[in-house]
């Protein structure tokens, strides 16, 4: 037997004490994980699949499928950031989703986010854990073709958003107090600390490669030419306006996901293929902000970029939608579909920030590239530093190749295109 297991069993039997499984629940029996593939790491947090076995008051025996999530210590994220991480994403499970719900009329929050079963976070990684019920018991799935994402996906997806981001309106206007007790605590991550180190971008130096890589490709063509003044004078400060884009609307914004990408979310499909239903999963960096944080990370780096610049305009309709149809009984506080597309012209560099620095080793990861390699310097003499330090940097600006460079400056184009403003 593992060291892991009898961990595990004595957080599943604190979990019947509590009835986390159920009043008719009696007692915890076994758990079983499922093979070693199913059991990965996310960078932050390893997650495992098995079975919790059960025993009910009438004495039959039940089986529960879960997904267990508990902290890992790695290189990324630095200890004091995976810890805050953790915190979030059990606050939003025990807190955040208990008071939206009262104010769900929609019922998205049933059908759109995971069940805990347990969850306890007390700042020591061999403590904190996550239990979730297992969407696949409920036939989701990860997306069938991230490549070549469609109209059906998308749509739906901005509509869960909508009426998502619309419950924290409500709450505000039901229950300001409440709502502000549990945003207090929140804890703000230094995001652009913390996406540097995911990156693997050691300096400031680094940091500015990673950012301006989308934007050099542009520089003699001649329609952007005389148009990346203003672009490149954010990017220029990114380092220290990643935070302020990340938190600066807090006394007015929503409670956002904040890493809201297909890599967190699974879909119900019909036999046909067509998605019906879409659940969003790891909450460990939400905060309360721009809705736009969510809209352009997802819209950005997840549409085609096709079918994202012919149907821009219609994509951010079917969120207003959503969140105004949410709302409608609140009509003279909806947010008007102009402040919506401002907000999010204004905003959506952000996302762009985020992909420069995290889509290199995001991208190499997934194509068995590996992630970069932060070089180590202590024992090297000065000559001997600078050359490892300009194999690094010459690193930074190429790895993943020459695809990220060009979905990088497609990124870069689309929103000069599409007309983002970025004086801050």
């Amino acid at each position: 037997m593992s060291a892991r297991k009898p961990w595990l069993s004595g957080i599943f039997t604190e979990a019947v004490r509590a009835n986390c499984f159920g009043y008719d629940v009696k007692k915890f029996v076994d758990f079983k994980s499922a093979n070693d593939k199913s059991r990965t790491a996310q960078f932050s947090s390893v997650v495992e699949f098995g079975e919790v076995t059960l025993e009910k008051k009438t004495s039959e025996l039940v089986t529960q499928p879960v997904l267990v999530k508990t902290q890992i210590r790695a290189v990324y994220p630095p200890p004091a950031t995976s810890i805050d991480m953790f915190h979030n994403e059990v606050l939003f499970y025990t807190k955040v989703l208990p008071l939206l719900r009262r104010c769900d009329t929609c019922d998205v929050l049933s059908t759109s986010f995971p069940e805990l079963v347990y969850g306890k976070a007390v700042g020591k990684p061999e403590e904190d854990i996550v239990v979730l019920k297992d969407l696949r018991q409920k036939g989701f799935q990860p997306c069938v073709d991230p490549e070549s994402l469609d109209e059906r996906h998308i749509e739906l997806v901005l509509d869960r958003l909508g009426k998502f981001h619309a419950l924290s309106f409500i709450c505000r206007l039901q229950d300001p107090m409440g709502f502000e007790k549990v945003a207090s605590q929140m804890r703000e991550l230094d995001y652009a600390d913390a996406v540097s180190a995911f990156g693997g971008f050691l300096t400031k130096e680094a940091f500015r490669e990673g950012i301006f890589r989308g934007i050099e490709p542009l520089q003699n063509a001649p329609e952007y030419q005389g148009r990346l003044t203003d672009l490149r004078a954010n990017c220029s400060r990114a380092y220290d306006l990643m935070n302020e884009y990340m938190y600066g609307s807090r006394d007015s914004g929503v409670i956002f996901h904040g890493d809201f990408r297909l890599d967190n979310m699974m879909f119900r499909y019909q036999s046909d293929g067509t998605p019906i239903e879409v659940v969003f999963f790891d909450f460990q960096t939400i905060s309360i902000g721009s809705p736009a944080i969510d809209i352009c990370r997802f819209m950005i780096f997840e549409a085609p970029t096709e079918l994202k610049r012919a149907r821009w305009e219609t994509f951010l309709v079917v969120y207003y939608d959503a969140l105004a149809n949410q709302m409608r009984d609140y009509q003279n506080t909806i947010p008007s579909m102009e402040a919506v597309e401002l907000d999010v012209r204004k905003k959506g560099i952000f996302a762009y920030y985020v992909y420069a620095l995290a889509w290199p080793n995001l991208f190499s990861d997934k194509n068995g590239l590996g992630c970069i390699s932060c070089p180590k310097l202590k024992g090297l003499n000065e000559q001997e530093v600078q050359e490892t330090m300009k194999t690094y940097m010459q690193n930074i600006r190429e790895w993943g190749g020459p695809k990220v460079t060009e979905m990088l400056a497609e990124a870069v184009r689309f929103m000069i295109d599409k007309n983002f403003i970025f004086e801050y």
